[in-house]
């Protein structure tokens, strides 16, 4: 395989030029374009590709063909590397990597200071995580941020919270998240010594897993061990505004193992003990809504935070923070269309802007960048989590439904009542099924009463690539 540069192409008659390392000219049709959905190329995009000798009587140049699109520069030239200012797969810890959500903070602070328990709703990839690791953060001591807002704490008063965090994976037991807990606690504060020797405490939940092969624990029992560990582990550290208890991705908790049940009751037994041990849970909001109507009660012992799209201006914050104390710069209209692209979603700018970084070659960031960040994205990155996404769903009617929200309003939106239009001879109980389907596999979204749209611009252009490919 040959490497080359992309040095011109034009899309409406599908060529262009590849300069080849061995400083030739190289003929590159769009047909000949491999592993992009979108056949076409960008000029000064690093190509890799084999060539089909030409009859030079006839042509003046040879072929490339299987072109595909790499991220590498050309190894003959030399490359500066520059570190990565964004975090595309994990949340932010680093407070000074955190960007926006100061109404959010306001409240949870408030919530803090007030030993009251936080719930964080917010869709996927709204940043959920993120701003429940600045939470933690600042129940232990950490007043960065607070700084950075311009938020006051109440006169002479730093939290001091013994903080830990934990997160739910697929069908976790109620089990799993207690001793997940109380194990957390044991190990980051390693007091396990210092509970069984110096007070003779044997912790009931700690080990309880072992002993749980030959019998199974039931809510009582779990409570009742979970609220003695967690007084006694509370006694030991001793820190003035007691615990702090994150529970992340709270939808993946088996909503049969009684969780909400035990979170009401353990809460209110804490409460009525006056011990200041406050429970932070996260989770897409569907799911919590699903999983506390089992005890409608329960939200009033927690102080909700609902997480929205980012702003405009939280949007241009975030990407602002990250490149602006590195080594690139960008267009300004590049930083506009990554902020219209992100749609408001941390994640999504993360992914753009990480990509856009990662591919410029010129410490200047412009739309050919972006271009390319795209394509790398969605033909490699996402790729086989769309694919799934989209298949999820079947070939009937929800996936026809689908392609006239993409005809109609370019992804934008398309209310019930047109879809009834659009689709006379169908049942109308049919496509309220349909459009639940796809609801639940989270490729639409009913922003208003009777009105869908498709939020995620990657899967739109994924889509709208795909059934172009496809027609």
């Amino acid at each position: 395989m040959k490497r080359g540069k992309v040095t011109s192409f034009d899309p409406s008659k599908g060529y262009g030029f590849i300069l080849g390392g061995d400083g030739k000219q190289y003929f590159a049709h769009c047909s000949k374009i491999v592993g992009r959905l979108e056949e076409r190329l960008y000029v000064n995009e690093y190509v890799q590709f084999q060539v089909v000798e030409s009859d030079h009587s006839k042509h003046k140049y040879d072929a490339a063909i299987n072109i595909q699109p790499i991220l590498d520069m050309d190894d003959s030239e030399p490359y500066q590397v520059h570190r990565n200012p964004f975090i595309p797969r994990s949340p932010i810890n680093n407070p000074e990597k955190f960007a926006g959500r100061k109404t959010g903070i306001k409240d949870g602070v408030t919530s803090l200071v007030n030993n009251s328990n936080i719930l964080i709703t917010g869709d996927r990839g709204i940043g959920k995580s993120s701003f429940a690791n600045q939470l933690v953060r600042i129940s232990e001591g950490d007043t960065f941020l607070l700084k950075k807002m311009s938020i006051n704490l109440p006169e002479s008063y730093s939290p001091q919270y013994a903080a830990i965090s934990i997160r739910g994976f697929k069908d976790m037991t109620l089990e799993d998240v207690a001793g997940g807990i109380v194990r957390e606690l044991v190990v980051k504060f390693d007091i396990g010594e210092k509970l069984e020797t110096e007070h003779q405490i044997d912790l009931k939940v700690y080990k309880f897993k072992a002993k749980s092969t030959t019998k199974d624990f039931d809510l009582k029992n779990i409570m009742d061990f979970f609220g003695y560990d967690i007084i006694k582990i509370c006694d030991t550290l001793g820190y003035r505004d007691g615990l702090l208890i994150l529970i992340d991705e709270v939808e993946n908790i088996d909503p049969t193992s009684g969780f909400a049940n035990f979170i009401k009751n353990i809460t209110e037994y804490f409460s009525s003990e006056n011990r200041h041990i406050t429970f932070v849970l996260s989770g897409i909001p569907c799911t919590l809504t699903d999983l506390f109507l089992q005890h409608p009660s329960f939200l009033r012992l927690f102080s909700p935070i609902e997480l929205k799209e980012f702003s405009a201006i939280e949007s241009y914050e975030l990407l602002d923070s990250y490149l602006g104390s590195g080594k690139k710069r960008y267009h300004s209209r590049t930083r506009t269309s990554i902020c219209k692209m992100a749609r408001g979603y941390p994640v999504n700018l993360q992914l753009l802007g990480f990509y856009a970084y990662q591919i410029d070659k010129d410490s200047y960031i412009d739309d050919d960048d972006l271009k390319i960040a795209v394509d790398y994205i969605l033909d490699n990155v996402k790729k086989e989590e769309f694919i799934s996404k989209h298949e999820s769903i079947g070939f009937g009617l929800a996936e026809q439904i689908l392609k006239l929200i993409l005809r109609e309003r370019q992804g934008a939106n398309i209310s019930f009542q047109t879809l009834l239009q659009l689709l006379p001879d169908t049942d109308e109980n049919a496509i309220i099924t349909a459009l639940d389907t796809l609801e639940k596999n989270e490729l639409i979204y009913k922003y208003s009463k009777g009105n869908y749209f498709i939020k995620d611009y990657l899967f739109h252009k994924y889509l709208q690539k795909y059934y172009e490919r496809m027609s």
